[in-house]
């Protein structure tokens, strides 16, 4: 990739002058199969792991590192290594929606979807659908003459999320060409800053050769509304011991609502702090005497006071003991609650238990 198009395609992908770790996951099944597309130009292999998202995704690899340079966080798996737990890490997933069942369950919502019929492959769009073009109507003679690659992009927990799907092998094998292309960057350019996007290509075929692209549909994405485990509220002096909690959530695979990774410059704290909590399952004020003594926590505490207060949330709220804070220094109301010592490993265990 040429230098002067880096900065486009960093702003396109959105992952970062410091990515962290990317994954571009390709699918695989459990038993060999038959493609079920017979024409001249189009590959037929009786297999698990697709050779065209394999080369899809080496051609993505290649793109990334030619980006960022050569990073062993960079790294092709398989989708049988995801785990469910939340995602810490930048995702691209290849293929279509047959093999990789990922992309159907991340795109099926948006503007710009696949169809559910894994034969006769269609893409909706938001002005037509979209199939397969073939150079003849006649099964035994005809070859692929056009097809699609829909791209689509959506970020959450700060991290970035990327499908590149075909309908068939020439939509993601065609990625390659036009995402080297500094015409397509500064054509989408409108929607790069947005929460997420999709942008739907039509690709020109000849023979087993990709001859051109062109845009049919772009869109930006509203942002999507996180919901959370537990939204955690403390006192800025108890940082460190926080850290090593927030490393325990993750281990269990809890999503938590944290102001330090949360709130961005700019923002209306307040509302991102009311708004974390509406959208978290529990509240669970860490209770120290730096946290009793601070002012700002203090502001936190007033809106989950107000909840138990007007008893309308179906939230647990569950103070959680960070020191020896003796029963009688707990606020009023939260010393009703069943609270959790951190010193007591059987309850705090219990508890991230609870939280999953």
């Amino acid at each position: 990739m040429p230098l002067e198009i880096h900065d486009l395609a960093k702003q396109f992908f959105g992952f970062g002058d410091t990515p962290g770790t990317i994954k571009i996951i390709i699918p695989s099944v459990e038993q060999t199969r038959e493609v079920s597309l017979r024409c001249k130009n189009y590959p037929r292999f009786n297999y698990e792991v697709s050779p065209d998202d394999m080369h899809s995704a080496i051609r993505v690899h290649a793109l990334l590192t030619s980006i960022y340079g050569e990073r062993e966080n960079i790294e092709i798996i398989s989708h049988k290594e995801l785990s469910s737990n939340p995602v810490d890490y930048n995702r691209i997933f290849i293929g279509g929606p047959p093999t990789n069942i990922f992309v159907f369950l991340v795109t099926h919502e948006a503007p710009i979807h696949f169809s559910q019929d894994n034969i006769n492959r269609v893409i909706h769009g938001t002005k037509n659908d979209y199939e397969i073009g073939f150079s003849s109507t006649d099964p035994h003679s005809r070859s692929i003459a056009e097809d699609y690659c829909l791209i689509s992009k959506r970020s959450y927990n700060q991290k970035v999320e990327f499908v590149i799907a075909g309908l068939r092998a020439y939509g993601q094998l065609a990625s390659y060409y036009f995402l080297n292309d500094e015409h397509f960057y500064q054509a989408v350019k409108d929607v790069f800053h947005a929460n997420g996007f999709q942008v739907l290509v039509k690709i020109k075929v000849e023979g087993v050769t990709c001859l051109g692209w062109e845009i049919v549909e772009k869109i930006a994405l509203e942002p999507t509304e996180e919901e959370w485990d537990v939204f955690i509220s403390y006192s800025y002096k108890d940082s460190a011991i926080i850290q090593e909690i927030v490393a325990d959530l993750k281990k269990q695979g809890i999503r938590y609502w944290l102001d330090t990774e949360q709130l961005q410059p700019g923002d209306n704290i307040s509302q991102k702090i009311e708004k974390g909590l509406k959208r978290s399952k529990s509240v669970m004020p860490c209770l120290s005497d730096n946290q009793l003594k601070s002012g700002w926590s203090r502001a936190e505490y007033t809106a989950i006071l107000n909840k138990l207060i007007r008893g309308s949330s179906e939230q647990k709220v569950i103070p959680l003991i960070l020191d020896d804070l003796k029963d009688q220094d707990i606020p009023p109301l939260l010393s009703d609650l069943q609270y959790v010592r951190r010193s007591d490993k059987r309850e705090y265990e219990r508890l991230l238990s609870f939280l999953k």
